[in-house]
């Protein structure tokens, strides 16, 4: 597992190694060059995870409304179970 503190460290060894090169680099080159190569890894980062969640199927609409369509089935029918055994109680209460 990974602590904190570590994942700390390397962002901030990231941002040192491609922060302030790019600072440095920012009086010799293009703004625009500049600014593709600092944001380049955060973009790269982000599109993996998107990829990977797509991949994974956790987007996938039609499986978390089949999913919640399930959950809401089996809550009914613990509700109706509920209600019958009230029912029972009330009647056999009724008849004391």
């Amino acid at each position: 597992m990974i602590l904190r503190a570590e994942v700390l460290t390397f962002f901030q060894n990231a941002l040192i190694l491609y922060a302030v090169p790019t600072m440095v680099m920012a009086a010799d080159s293009s703004t625009a060059f500049v600014l593709v190569k600092a944001w380049l890894p955060f973009v790269v980062l982000f599109g993996l995870l998107v990829f990977f969640m797509k991949k994974s199927g956790a987007t996938s609409q039609k499986m978390y409304l089949e999913r919640a369509h399930q959950h809401m089935e089996k809550i009914e029918g613990q509700m109706q179970r509920t209600n019958e055994l009230l029912e029972k109680i009330s009647v056999s209460l009724e008849k004391k």
